[in-house]
């Protein structure tokens, strides 16, 4: 018998945390990122799209959780950000996420040092 799917919409929120059968992901839909869209057109060629916020993503695991780095992984979209691995890594990248998201200046400097994807 297979666990049940948890969804948590509030913990990270906008960013969505998933589990369902040992595997976590954590999302970040279109319409949030939006919101964001602003602070991507500051800077020359970022899009505020769901590579972009996987170029940020890959910019906080490799600065602020190295330990994490072969135990992520990135499957993002256009209209969708979406990061996957084990619940304990997955929940400290929300985390970290979510800071980004809430503050625009922690956004514009990671994007000034992120490499796009």
């Amino acid at each position: 018998m297979s666990k049940p799917e948890e969804i948590d919409h509030t913990t990270f929120a906008p960013f969505i945390f998933l589990a369902k059968e040992g595997r976590c992901q954590l999302l970040l839909l279109d319409s949030p990122m939006l919101e964001k869209f602003p602070v991507f057109q500051e800077l020359e060629g970022w899009l505020g799209n769901g590579y972009d916020w996987t170029s940020i993503a890959r910019t906080v695991v490799a600065e602020q959780l190295p330990h994490l780095l072969d135990v992520l992984s990135f499957h993002s979209e256009a209209g969708m950000f979406i990061a996957y691995g084990p619940r304990a890594a997955v929940q400290s990248l929300g985390t970290q996420m979510l800071a980004v998201f809430r503050d625009d200046g922690k956004l514009r400097d990671l994007l000034l040092r992120s490499k796009r994807d």
